[in-house]
């Protein structure tokens, strides 16, 4: 078995990720989801790379069809979180949290959803 994943597999990743983030960050002000000393922004963060990092192996093909998805922004978003590239722009933390995240979590369930039909 080489452990390799299906491209499904990761979507879900991305879902799931998705809705830890919403639910994390769900009556938590943008001050404590900022803490450091919060549990919360560790839990956010956390999601946030999983979902950069399972972004990475979606085939080109589904991205073309799904264009609207900023791609490239949450794979760089993850590499940020790991690398700590000139630190973390917490503006853009609060962003991908109330408003990309949210809003790209009905598309990927489409996603998903087409790509359980095209394997039935």
């Amino acid at each position: 078995m080489s452990g390799e994943r299906d491209v499904g597999s990761h979507v879900q990743d991305m879902v799931e990720a998705c809705e830890r983030i919403i639910l994390f960050a769900d009556g938590v002000s943008d001050d404590d989801l900022l803490d450091p000393e919060r549990p919360v922004r560790g839990g956010v963060l956390y999601n946030l790379m999983i979902l950069g990092e399972a972004s990475k192996h979606v085939p080109e093909e589904w991205i073309a069809r799904h264009s609207h998805i900023p791609w490239k922004r949450i794979a760089g978003m993850r590499d940020k979180i790991v690398h700590n590239y000139f630190g973390l722009n917490e503006d853009v933390v609060v962003l991908a949290v109330r408003t990309s995240v949210p809003a790209i979590l009905p598309v990927l369930r489409t996603m998903l959803a087409e790509m359980d039909a095209a394997h039935k």
